[in-house]
């Protein structure tokens, strides 16, 4: 199966850098390559609409982590000055993911909208 672009819509309230992780080989970690799909990308308030590859072979279920702050350059792990971080546990559809929404970046909601 071909890799396919997945979909991120981020709805925030303030203007700031998004860096974000999924486990596509369910190891336990975001370190292996590939792995971090958006390094401070940048969003507005309102909304965001953001992309990234999901690669052929991706293991299902798996983790994403999130992280918004309003400097960038944040890793997986480790304190933040200010921001949030989300982590997300979902099941990769066979066909593969088409969207992961968020909420609001002062009070993310839990809920992803994944459909094949």
């Amino acid at each position: 199966m071909p890799s396919k672009t997945t979909n991120v819509t981020i709805t925030a309230s303030t203007s700031g850098f998004i860096n974000a992780w999924v486990d596509f080989n369910a190891d336990g970690d975001w370190t292996d390559a590939g792995e971090q799909v958006f390094t401070n990308a940048a969003v507005v308030p309102g909304t965001n609409s953001l992309s990234f590859p999901a690669p052929a072979g991706a293991v299902t279920p798996t983790f994403a982590r999130y992280r918004f702050d309003t400097t960038g350059s944040l890793t997986d792990i480790g304190p933040a000055l200010d921001g949030e971080v989300e982590d997300y546990f979902f099941d990769i559809p066979t066909i593969f993911i088409d969207d992961f929404e968020t909420g609001d970046t002062t009070g993310w909601s839990n809920s992803v909208g994944l459909a094949p």
